[in-house]
């Protein structure tokens, strides 16, 4: 169930889990330098609703400025029982910036 027109909290911020198709921001594919919205903490903690409690809200707001593309890793390895985080296919640098600039952006 959505509340304020946002998805759960459970829902929100996975990247390559394209659940709420359309209303997302992340780059496909996700730019090494991406990292989450830094200024959500206040559209977070407005929400309300039964699926967001203060525990998922902290959730949420711990990933405030860190890495998307290494959360993707991480989500990808717990989702596929890995015990560890599979290096990237590639060491060439993809340049996200790039590929950003060439696409029209997804979110509204």
């Amino acid at each position: 169930m959505q509340s304020s027109g946002l998805l759960d909290p459970v829902d929100q911020w996975i990247p390559s889990e394209n659940v709420g198709e359309g209303t997302g921001g992340c780059q496909t594919p996700i730019g090494t330098l991406q990292v989450f919205d830094r200024t959500a903490a206040a559209s977070i903690n407005s929400q309300t609703g039964a699926a967001w409690t203060p525990a998922a809200k902290q959730q949420l707001e711990a990933l405030i400025g860190t890495n998307v593309w290494e959360h993707a890793r991480t989500l990808f390895a717990k989702k596929n029982n890995l015990t560890q985080v599979p290096q990237p296919l590639s060491i060439t640098k993809y340049d996200g910036d790039s590929r950003r600039a060439a696409v029209a952006p997804t979110s509204k």
